[in-house]
């Protein structure tokens, strides 16, 4: 790797936003209904790192919506926080 390291320069002083994301509040306990239901982690949503791909987080959330609501409804933006990786077998 490092013959080849040269070709690949890192640069740490741009990033690809302008400010570190703010953190999100999870809902108190009286919004549980708002979490959905837990869902077991299996080998489909595993990445080459073994760990649940990024964009399996998104469809787990929007699966939770009805489809009415969907049909009714466009997304518009989303932001999520990673806050721990999420592995093979996990309840999340």
């Amino acid at each position: 790797m490092n013959e080849f390291a040269h070709q690949f320069p890192i640069d740490i002083e741009n990033h690809a936003l302008p400010t570190k994301p703010r953190s999100l509040v999870m809902p108190n306990d009286d919004a549980n209904i708002l979490l959905g239901q837990p869902r077991k982690v299996y080998p489909s949503d595993i990445d080459v790192n073994n760990h649940v791909n990024n964009t399996q987080y998104i469809r787990w959330a929007l699966d939770e919506l009805d489809w009415d609501f969907q049909m009714k409804h466009r997304l518009q933006n989303i932001v999520i926080n990673f806050c721990a990786e999420a592995k093979i077998n996990d309840v999340i």
